[in-house]
């Protein structure tokens, strides 16, 4: 798995948190988490300090999900680190 790239949407809940610490353990080369909520995204980041995990909010899901009209790609995704 070193070389593999996962990405866990819903990744700040229990089943992605758990699913997280087994990729990690069994050398997952980069996990990608998906979440619509910061603060457990910060907590998360600032629990396990690792250079595998990036995160990425649903903040733009989100306004489209609120204005009814997709804000475009290059906003799709915020990589957070």
């Amino acid at each position: 798995m070193k070389n593999e790239c996962v990405l866990i949407t819903g990744g700040t809940g229990s089943f992605g948190k758990t699913m997280l610490a087994d990729l990690l353990r069994r050398g997952c080369g980069e996990v990608r988490v998906f979440s619509r909520d910061e603060e457990k995204q910060d907590m998360l980041r600032n629990t396990l300090r690792s250079s595998n995990v990036r995160f990425l909010s649903a903040i733009s899901a989100t306004a489209k999900a609120s204005t009814g009209r997709w804000p475009g790609p290059p906003a799709s995704f915020m990589p957070r680190r």
